[in-house]
């Protein structure tokens, strides 16, 4: 853009929607409105100006590789030279992406950057290569061990770029939907081996992972993002406190099988008063998780008999 250009951004969602370029008040010029369409992935498709004409389309593969639209719109794009190129040269990908590039934003497959003097796509923490369909740096989390697609760091979104997005680099979006869902319904309805893995992802040297996705998740649509992380810090500190011998309350309870010492949380650990602060809440929830029964095989193991709390057993 000039240096005497001035652009207004719409978002709705946290994506933009229209820009408005225009000339500051000191230099003449008219003002151009344009529009961004996206599909169910959030690529970009299309943008238009203020009378609904396209004034550029894009289409991408399922693994983000920049396509022509239409081959019509290619060879609008490159010229005359492309009739009498040869097939190896037609499959020039710098050729091929330079031309199809947009001049108006550097946002498209999944509304990410798009690096195309290297053809590769920046998705904020990482750098995805469509071409290959798998990051240059591997993944620090394992986001799912029950998948075996997850296991692999360097793949994008498990190898289902049909139906999932990677906002950040690191989690594909539906895993914050699964977060959400299991921590919120506190797990209820999860096997004993799930919970049991989920204990020992808590265990690990993984605070500071936990905390980067509960501050994505948490603090992204929120204006104050810099307070928000550390209240999600905090509640994050509270979970690993907890976990590694913090102050809990005690008392004891009397069973068939004599006395038995169980350890219970009084106190509230969260503020009930904040919204942000009940969001990151849903990751304490390993807290108040109940297994129904008793232990009789790991020796020095202190239950109640007709319940553990969760954190007990980390």
């Amino acid at each position: 853009m000039s240096p005497t250009a001035t652009e207004e951004r719409h978002y709705i969602g946290g994506s933009v929607l229209v820009t408005i370029t225009g000339r500051t008040a000191s230099v003449a010029g008219t003002t151009k409105t344009r529009y961004l369409h996206k599909d169910h992935l959030g690529s970009i498709t299309a943008i238009t100006d203020e009378g609904g004409a396209e004034v550029e389309a894009f289409s991408f593969d399922p693994w983000g590789k920049r396509r022509a639209p239409t081959l019509a719109s290619l060879i609008a794009k490159i010229g005359s030279p492309w009739t009498s190129m040869s097939t190896y040269q037609k499959g020039n990908l710098t050729l091929v992406a330079s031309a199809l590039s947009s001049t108006l934003t550097n946002k498209g497959f999944t509304g990410h950057e798009q690096l195309d003097g290297v053809e590769l796509i920046h998705m904020g923490g990482r750098v995805y290569d469509a071409e290959i369909g798998r990051f240059l740096s591997a993944d620090p989390f394992v986001q799912d061990i029950t998948n075996l697609q997850g296991l692999n760091r360097y793949s994008y979104v498990e190898n289902n770029p049909l139906s999932y997005t990677d906002p950040s680099g690191f989690f594909l979006k539906k895993l914050f939907n699964k977060v959400g869902d299991a921590l919120g319904d506190a797990l209820s309805s999860i096997g004993r081996a799930v919970k049991k893995a989920l204990v020992k992802v808590l265990r690990g040297n993984l605070i500071d992972t936990i905390k980067i996705v509960a501050r994505y998740y948490v603090c992204s649509s929120i204006e104050d993002s810099s307070a928000c992380a550390q209240i999600v810090d905090g509640v994050v500190d509270v979970i690993a406190s907890s976990a590694n011998g913090g102050t809990r309350d005690k008392h004891d309870s009397t069973s068939s099988t004599g006395n038995i010492q169980a350890r219970h949380e009084s106190s509230p650990w969260w503020s009930r008063g904040e919204p942000e602060t009940r969001r990151a809440a849903i990751f304490c929830r390993f807290k108040t998780i109940r297994w129904v029964g008793q232990s009789t095989t790991r020796p020095g193991l202190k239950v109640q008999p007709r319940r553990l709390w969760m954190w007990d057993m980390l």
